[in-house]
C-alpha cells in the first residue's frame, strides 16, 4: 500500500495499483480533454478523437495517434498550431490503439507502446519519413500504459492490463530498439 502524508498527518492509504489508476490514469485522461477543450474554445477544427495521445514535435506540431472510436484506433494526424485547419493524416499505427502510451524520442521518433487492443505491440513514428515500424514485442502486456523518457534517452512504459492489474515495467532502449 501507498500512504499520502503532509507534515506527518495520513491523508489516505491505498493499494499501489488503485493510486496508480486512480491518480495517474485520470490525470492523463483529465489533461488530454484539457487540450481538447482548449483547441475548441479557440475555434481551432478538432476531428471526433477520443482517447488518443498527443506528442509534441519539434518545432511545433502534434502528433495524435489512436483513439477509443473504431474508426481512429489505427488514426494518427498531424496538428501544426499555426495553421488551424491543418489537419494532415500520417499514415495509419500498425495496430489499434487506445489507452496507450506515447512519448517524444531524442531522435525526434514517437514511440507508441500498449493498448486494451494490441496490449504486447509497439512501433515507432519517424516524422521524416511519416512512417510506423514495429519495435518488437514488450515482454509484459500493457492494456493501459503510461510512458517517460528517462534521463539516459530510454523509455520507462508501465502498465496493466485487466486480466492482471499489477503494473509492470520495461525500458525500451532506441538504440538497440529493444525492451528488457
Amino acid at each position: 500500500p501507498w500512504t499520502l502524508l503532509q507534515a506527518g498527518q495520513e491523508y489516505f492509504t491505498m493499494p499501489r495499483v488503485s493510486v496508480l489508476r486512480s491518480f495517474v490514469m485520470n490525470h492523463l485522461i483529465h489533461h488530454r480533454g484539457q487540450l481538447t477543450v482548449y483547441l475548441r474554445l479557440r475555434n481551432i477544427p478538432l476531428p471526433p478523437l477520443s482517447g488518443p495521445t498527443a506528442t509534441l514535435l519539434p518545432p511545433q506540431k502534434v502528433l495524435f495517434g489512436g483513439g477509443a472510436d473504431p474508426w481512429a484506433r489505427h488514426r494518427a494526424e498531424l496538428y501544426d498550431p499555426e495553421q488551424p485547419d491543418s489537419w494532415e493524416t500520417k499514415g495509419n499505427l500498425l495496430a489499434p490503439r487506445y489507452r496507450h502510451a506515447a512519448v517524444l524520442l531524442p531522435s525526434g521518433e514517437v514511440l507508441v507502446a500498449g493498448s486494451l487492443f494490441a496490449a504486447s505491440t509497439a512501433e515507432i513514428y519517424d516524422p521524416e519519413t511519416g512512417t510506423w515500424k514495429p519495435t518488437g514485442n514488450l515482454r509484459e502486456p500493457h492494456g493501459i500504459a503510461t510512458a517517460v523518457l528517462l534521463p539516459s534517452g530510454k523509455v520507462l512504459l508501465r502498465g496493466a492490463t485487466d486480466e492482471n492489474p499489477s503494473w509492470v515495467s520495461e525500458i525500451f532502449d532506441p538504440a538497440s530498439r529493444a525492451w528488457s
